[in-house]
């Protein structure tokens, strides 16, 4: 990084295009063009200047020219100056201005119309500042490391779901009932498990430059469970970090449970409706919604989405009726191969 590159403070929004000098703000767009994807990318300098380009490009089989202009105000005029400039014999089909003000729409419009053999884009200003934010090391490049953190310094706590397990009630864990008592190793006497139990961890990262605080909450409405599972009779255990460091990731993945029992009480009905989970392919999805509290006010919600099949869940059903007998259970569940 350069530290000459100009510095902005926190009540900036828009890169500083115009304190870069005339030949850095040339340079960033060469290196913009090609984090953008363009190949065989040439930068003509002073001498494509006067030739009405800058740098040269293709992609997709087109030739491309950009013209690079650090300026104040760019008009119709300005535009016209650059295009009559380029070799009549050695036009590219697209033509780009990259421009560190705004163009209007009466410009692009204009350029457009009297110039129809050549498909113009303008990247200028708010458009080019989005662009270039997508590449953290051209900002690293042209402007102090303080403007990356301006623009990404809200906390961003995002959340991912690790490996998953569906399992049958193994009896180590309390009943999701209040009041209820766990049957011996999770099943009662009729082989029927207490209750279903989703199990996974949830990877929790913060991307921005500041702490943040993780809010969340289930959304009920959108989680879905076949007609098998009593969704009045659930419960979720998670218990995250409250404050998520800038620019880490905890350690240690917080366990997520979601607990459910069953609408089915006969142990052949169960049997057959496992089994129906089975060869349909139903799945459970738990949706949670959550967002970052932050110094500048709260995030917009994001959604965690938890999806999976009952394959596991079976496996270990039909595991235990094999262990305790239960083999009128097993014929009435057996899923044929």
């Amino acid at each position: 990084m350069n530290p000459s590159n100009p510095e902005i403070t926190g009540s900036s929004h828009i890169l500083p295009f115009n304190q870069l000098s005339p030949d850095d703000f040339e340079r960033m767009c060469v290196w913009l063009v090609r984090r953008e994807g363009f190949q065989s990318v040439e930068h003509l300098g002073a001498a494509g200047s006067e030739q009405g380009r800058d740098i040269t490009a293709r992609r997709e089989g087109k030739s491309w020219a950009f013209q690079c202009k650090r300026v104040q105000r760019f008009s119709y005029a300005d535009a016209k100056k650059e295009i009559d400039k380029l070799p009549k014999d050695d036009l590219p089909e697209v033509y780009v201005f990259i421009v560190a003000s705004n163009v209007s729409d009466y410009t692009r419009k204009k350029v457009r119309k009297n110039y129809p053999n050549m498909d113009f884009h303008f990247w200028v200003k708010s458009e080019l500042d989005v662009m270039v934010k997508r590449h953290p090391d051209i900002v690293d490049e042209f402007f102090q490391l303080s403007l990356k953190k301006d623009f990404q310094a809200a906390a961003e706590i995002k959340l991912k779901v690790g490996d998953q397990f569906f399992n049958p009630s193994t009896g180590s864990r309390p009943h999701p009932v209040k009041g209820e008592r766990n049957s011996p190793h999770g099943f009662n006497n009729e082989g029927l498990p207490d209750w279903g139990s989703l199990y996974t961890v949830i990877k929790i990262s913060n991307i921005g430059y500041e702490d943040g605080e993780l809010i969340w909450k289930p959304d009920e409405e959108k989680t879905k469970f076949p007609p098998l599972f009593n969704f009045d009779h659930h419960r979720i255990e998670f218990n995250p970090p409250r404050v998520i460091r800038a620019r880490k990731v905890p350690p240690d993945a917080p366990s997520f449970f979601f607990d459910i029992t069953f609408s089915e009480q006969d142990p052949y009905k169960f049997a057959s409706a496992i089994r129906d989970l089975v060869l349909r392919k139903e799945q459970y999805e738990i949706v949670l919604q959550y967002w970052t509290a932050r110094v500048d006010g709260n995030s917009n919600p994001r959604k965690l989405i938890i999806k999976g099949d009952f394959k596991y869940f079976y496996d270990m059903v039909i595991k235990h009726w094999e262990d305790f007998g239960f083999t009128d259970l097993i014929k009435h569940a057996r899923v044929l191969e």
